[in-house]
Order: C-alpha cells, then structure tokens, then sequence
C-alpha cells in the first residue's frame, strides 16, 4: 500500500484522516505543487517550491514549512513509496475552523503528500502527437495562484477524456485561448512560438518556463501574446508542456488536423531539449 504524510506523520494511505472542517475540504481554501522525479531525484524542485511560496502568499496562507524542510518531507516520500520515476503530490490547506467563509487568522495549516508512479507520455504517443478538443474556461480570474479549487479544469479534462482526447484547450469568453485543462499550451506559425502571456489568466508551469528557456537557448522566436482560436487551426505545429506532460506535440484540435498531422520540427527541437533538462538534473534517460 502507499505512504502519504499527513501534519507530520507517515502513514499508509488507508489510515489517512483530514478533519471535517478542513477548509480546503468544504472551501477549496487551499493550494498544491505536484513535482516530478526521475531516478528517485527531484526534477525543477525550487521552481515548484518558490511557486508554493507565491500561492501561499497571495491567498494569505503561512508555508508551514522552508524549502529545506519541505525536500526533506518530500524526498521521504519518494523513498518510502519505491517508485523510481513518478511524482509527488503536496497540498497545504489553510486549516480547520469551524465552517465560515470568513477566516481567522494564524490557523495552522493541514498538509497532505502523496506519491505517484510515473505519469510522463509514452515514446508512441509523442511520437504520434496527441489528439485535443476545445472547451470553454470556465475556471476563476486568479488562475495564476494553484488553488485546489480545480473544477473547471476538471470539467474540461473530463470532456477530453468522453472524446477520447489527451487535453482540453480553454477558450476565454472573447474567443481567446488560454492555456490546457492541466498543461499550458502554444503553437507555432511561420517558424514564431506563441503562448498566452503569464497573467492572472493561466497557471504559468514550471515546465512552461523551462521551455521558454530552451526555446531562448535555440535562438527560437517567442512571441508571449494571446492568440485565437482560428489562429490555432491555422497554426503550423502545436504543443502541450506540464509536470506529467513534458512537451507534447498536439496534431489534430477537435477536428481540424494541425501543420501536417506529425510532429513538426520546433516542437521537436524543444522536446530533444526538454529530454536533455530531464537528463541534466536527475540523469534519467526518457525512452532509453
């Protein structure tokens, strides 16, 4: 059975308890990281880390913990759950008290960890290029803090999921694109990365800033701008990025086939880069 960690204590997961009034439970009050790893190594950790910081911040939530404290926890996690590559999944919510929306101040903090075993997207099916639809974002303005207030995206990965598709691009009311139900995403036109800027709007993923470097490193021109949904259909190639994702060429948006239905070569170019970041940091081969 796997180990979580619950305030403090390592338990098997059957044995795990939250209180009622947990406010991540009844309010969505409450913010998560989920971190890759490879080689039992951690992969971006700080990045993850320095994001929780954000997210705690902003919803006026006090990290019960430092960096330091928290790869401890974490790298226990990984070692008592024996996966080799996979994933951790950490949650801090704000705390218990008794159900109202208004709350107190210097509650002390719940926190949740979970491992997982690796997630990361076939050789086959990347090779291939993934299949998506569209959907509308329905989610709230704040997407830039990663609350576990998901159902929006939970909607939209679910309708993925009923059409057989591997992701759901979000499209805003004023028929721009925004990110990807659980990854962000971009396109590619005459040779030109674009992606929805880091605003309120979209979670900007580690993974999306790490490729953003990559693309840098290449000499690869990015454009940060918003982009609509025609321009999608008409984009020459398109991918996804995330934490399980890596990056992911996408080839056909419902049903308009993108470029020329394969995986194009900038999306490949920032895949061989992403393969090498993986390789860099944990000395995991992908597909090896």
């Amino acid at each position: 059975m796997s180990i979580v960690y619950v305030n403090g204590e390592y338990m098997q997961a059957a044995e795990a308890v939250i209180p009622m009034e947990d406010r991540a439970h009844q309010f969505a009050d409450g913010v998560y990281e989920v971190i890759a790893f490879f080689n039992e190594t951690l992969l971006d950790a700080i990045p993850h880390l320095k994001r929780l910081d954000y997210s705690c911040g902003e919803l006026n939530i006090t990290n019960p913990h430092s960096h330091d404290e928290w790869l401890e926890i974490i790298n226990q996690m990984i070692t008592r759950n024996e996966h080799p590559h996979g994933g951790v999944y950490l949650q801090v919510s704000r705390g218990t008290q008794s159900r109202n929306h208004v709350y107190s101040q210097g509650l002390s903090a719940n926190v949740t960890l979970s491992a997982f075993g690796q997630k990361t997207p076939s050789k086959e099916l990347t090779h291939q290029g993934a299949k998506v639809i569209t959907y509308p974002d329905l989610r709230w303005k704040r997407c830039d803090i990663k609350t576990t207030g998901l159902l929006g995206n939970v909607m939209a990965k679910q309708a993925a999921a009923q059409a057989d598709a591997r992701e759901a691009i979000l499209i805003k009311e004023n028929g721009d694109v925004s990110e990807a139900s659980v990854s962000n995403f971009f396109i590619v036109k005459d040779d030109v990365i674009q992606t929805h800027p880091s605003t309120n709007e979209i979670l900007s993923g580690i993974a999306r800033e790490v490729t953003l470097r990559i693309a840098a490193e290449k000499n690869l021109l990015v454009k940060e701008e918003p982009f609509t949904k025609q321009a999608m259909f008409d984009a020459d190639e398109a991918f996804l990025t995330g934490t399980t994702t890596n990056v992911l060429p996408v080839v056909q948006v419902d049903d308009t086939i993108i470029g020329n239905g394969k995986p194009s070569p900038i999306t490949l170019q920032l895949l061989d880069g992403f393969i090498e970041h993986i390789k860099e940091q944990t000395g995991y081969e992908l597909w090896s």
